[in-house]
């Protein structure tokens, strides 16, 4: 169920652009294990066309789907917190 939920979103994400950006630095969660995101540098550039700020990322030993299970939830929270 999960993967077909990041399926809907990956489409939705793919083929909708909204009209204006969003002007706010953001940051980006990378999963590094796995191959659902085959280069995550040139996936951190396409966020470009939904943001005029800066774009930072925050790269996670995990796949999509454990970056919500502990521990790696809660790292993520860590860092969120930091910034």
């Amino acid at each position: 169920m999960g993967f077909v939920i990041y399926l809907l979103l990956q489409n939705a994400r793919e083929q909708y652009i909204p009209s204006n950006k969003i002007n706010a630095s953001t940051y980006f969660v990378n999963a590094l294990i796995g191959d659902v995101v085959k280069d995550h540098a040139s996936n951190n550039t396409i966020w470009s066309k939904y943001i005029d700020a800066q774009t930072n990322s925050i790269d996670f030993d995990a796949d999509h789907f454990s970056l919500t299970t502990l521990p790696i939830a809660k790292e993520i929270a860590q860092a969120i917190n930091i910034i």
